[in-house]
């Protein structure tokens, strides 16, 4: 049987009707594209700012709590310092040139230990302290014994008794050692402030980094242990309500990364393991290196997720929360960041015990 051959001719008016027809999808499909790409960046930014909101009033108790010492503390400053500076001169000069010296040295011994941070001690340990010191007082025959053990506790000098004893054997002693806690007052006070504005330093940095936009700062060498304790800061008066925080931070080289990025990873698994423990419980978070990834786990004592929803939990507005506590975006964001850095993100959940959250991070 011949073929039969038909030839089919298109008119150009057609064709070119169909190209721009073509083109005019192809053109649709693009802007919409463009607007999809453009709504993911506005969601990923609501849920980071929601975030953010979640982290205020933690955050404005965190900066109030050093602002008070750092008041109260300029206060005794400001009451204690004119009387020191107006009544030391006059003591030095009435002083003989013995225990002059060992005044001298009595407060060089007591600023040293401030300055250390060995003034940090516990109300019950310093009762014990003052009882000894009292004991050892009557043993050396030195009069009115509790209130020089009192102050000789505050000065450091307990356990230098013998060492001082010329100078509390002296008929101004009590005057002495009144001066002497005076001064220590005012170094202590001082170093308060200095810890205060190092707490809030601390917390406006780690704010800070988190809120700004990853437009802003190139891949560059970061060490991950101070972007965790960054965000273990802005969580802090949460975590010190009920929660028993366990960090093992092993030696790691520093990673080539967005930091401001990886410390939102952790402000989300953080949060994320805060609620479901409800606040109270046990959070433990670890930093090793394996062969060539650097790896962070983020384990709660919370209520576990069942196997059926594990699959889910990385999809976007997926949440197991109650309504209010959380959009469903947090792990979704964590996993694109870690996916952007060249890492994996998995999680590990037994209902009832508790979740882990593990990052991979290739060195």
């Amino acid at each position: 049987m011949p073929l039969i051959r038909i030839d089919m001719v298109i008119p150009w008016p057609a064709l070119s009707t169909s190209n721009s027809a073509l083109n005019e999808v192809n053109t649709t499909l693009a802007n919409t594209l463009a607007d999809l790409r453009n709504t993911q960046a506005q969601l990923i930014q609501a849920e980071k700012m929601a975030s953010l909101g979640q982290l205020v009033a933690n955050i404005a108790h965190e900066i109030n709590t050093p602002i008070g010492a750092i008041k109260a503390s300029g206060e005794n400053i400001v009451t204690t310092l004119p009387e020191v500076l107006a009544r030391m001169p006059v003591l030095l000069q009435s002083l003989e040139e013995g225990p002059r010296a060992l005044f001298l040295d009595l407060l060089q011994h007591a600023c040293n230990c401030v300055s250390e941070g060995s003034g940090v001690r516990s109300s019950r340990a310093s009762r014990a302290l003052r009882r000894e010191t009292e004991k050892m007082l009557t043993q050396l025959g030195i009069s009115d014994q509790r209130s020089k053990a009192d102050m000789l506790v505050e000065l450091h000098a307990q356990t230098k008794l013998q060492h001082y004893l010329p100078l509390l054997q002296h008929a101004r002693a009590d005057e002495f050692l009144t001066q002497a806690c005076q001064v220590v007052l005012v170094l202590g006070n001082a170093s308060n402030i200095h810890q205060a504005v190092g707490k809030v330093s601390k917390i406006v940095f780690a704010l800070k980094t988190f809120a700004e936009g990853e437009d802003r700062s190139a891949m560059c060498a970061s060490n991950v242990q101070q972007t965790l304790q960054a965000a273990l800061q802005l969580y802090q008066s949460q975590i010190a309500k009920g929660i028993e925080l366990h960090c093992d931070f092993q030696p790691v080289p520093d990673l080539v990364c967005l930091p401001e990025e990886l410390l939102q990873v952790w402000s989300i698994l953080i949060l994320n393991a805060l609620q479901a423990m409800a606040y109270q419980g046990r959070l433990e978070i670890t930093l090793s290196q394996q062969q060539h990834e650097i790896v962070v786990q983020v384990r709660d004592s919370g209520c576990g997720i069942a196997n059926d929803l594990l699959e889910r939990i990385f999809e976007p507005f997926f949440t197991t929360r109650p309504l209010g506590e959380g959009s469903g975006l947090g792990l979704g964001i964590a996993q694109k960041i870690v996916a952007k850095h060249g890492g994996r993100i998995r999680v590990e959940s037994i209902v009832g015990q508790g979740s882990c959250f593990t990052v991979h991070l290739p060195v």
